[in-house]
C-alpha cells in the first residue's frame, strides 16, 4: 500500500472517531438534568430518617439541587400569560415567588414518590433552535407502563435551565396557566398571589 493510500485511510478513521466522538457526547442540558435528579435521588435515600422527622429538609434539598436550574421569571411569566403584560412589577415579583414556592413542593412530592425508581434517559429530541433542547426521560413504575417527565431547557446566559416539565404529555406550566386565567379574570392577581400565598404556608 503506497504512503497516499495510506493517508487516506488514516484521515477516514480520524473522521470517523471523530463523529463517532460528536455522536456519543451528551447534550450539556441533559448532563445537567441528569446530574440534578442523581444527586437528589442519592440524598433522598442517604437522609431518609431527616426527611421523615423533618418535611422542610426535602425542599432544603430541592433548593440546593435542583432550583438553580429552573427559570422561574420564564415559567411565571409563562403561568400568568397575557395578564403578565398587565401586571405590576411588585405583582409579578410576589406572583413569582409564590408560584416558585408552589413549584417546589409540588416537585418535592413527585420525588419523594418516585425514590428508588430507576430514570430512562430517552434520545434528545432535536430543536430548530440551538439554545432550545427537551430532555426525555421514562420513570419506572413497576409493573405499569414507564411515566414518561420531558423537560424542557433553554439557555439563560449561556446557561441551560428549564423553563417547562410535562409530565406524561400534560405542561405543568399550561395546566396552571388555564387555572390561573380562570381566577385571574374572576378575581384579579392580587387574589391569586394572595390564595398562592395561604396556600403554601398550609403546606409548612
Amino acid at each position: 500500500m503506497n504512503k497516499a493510500k495510506q493517508y487516506v485511510q488514516l484521515v477516514v478513521i480520524i473522521l470517523m472517531f471523530a463523529f463517532a466522538s460528536n455522536t456519543w457526547a451528551e447534550h450539556p442540558a441533559e448532563v445537567i438534568v441528569k446530574d440534578a435528579v442523581t444527586i437528589v435521588m442519592e440524598k433522598l435515600t442517604e437522609d431518609k430518617e431527616k426527611i421523615q422527622e423533618d418535611p422542610q429538609h426535602l425542599l432544603a434539598l430541592v433548593e440546593k439541587y435542583v432550583l438553580p436550574y429552573f427559570d422561574f421569571p420564564k415559567m411565571s411569566s409563562w403561568a400568568l400569560g397575557k395578564y403578565s403584560r398587565k401586571a405590576t412589577d411588585k405583582q409579578k415579583a410576589e406572583f413569582t415567588e409564590q408560584f416558585r414556592l408552589l413549584l417546589v413542593r409540588t416537585y418535592s412530592k413527585a420525588l419523594l414518590e418516585g425514590a428508588g425508581r430507576k430514570v430512562i434517559y430517552l434520545p434528545m429530541r432535536k430543536s430548530n433552535k440551538a439554545n432550545e433542547a427537551v430532555v426525555r426521560t421514562e420513570v419506572e413504575q413497576g409493573s405499569a407502563f414507564p411515566l414518561p417527565i420531558d423537560y424542557k431547557m433553554h439557555t439563560v446566559k449561556d446557561k441551560w435551565k428549564v423553563y417547562d416539565v410535562s409530565i406524561d404529555g400534560i405542561s405543568i406550566v399550561s395546566n396552571y396557566r388555564n387555572t390561573f386565567a380562570k381566577e385571574i379574570r374572576k378575581n384579579g392577581i392580587d387574589k391569586l398571589i394572595a390564595r398562592l400565598s395561604a396556600k403554601n404556608i398550609q403546606s409548612k
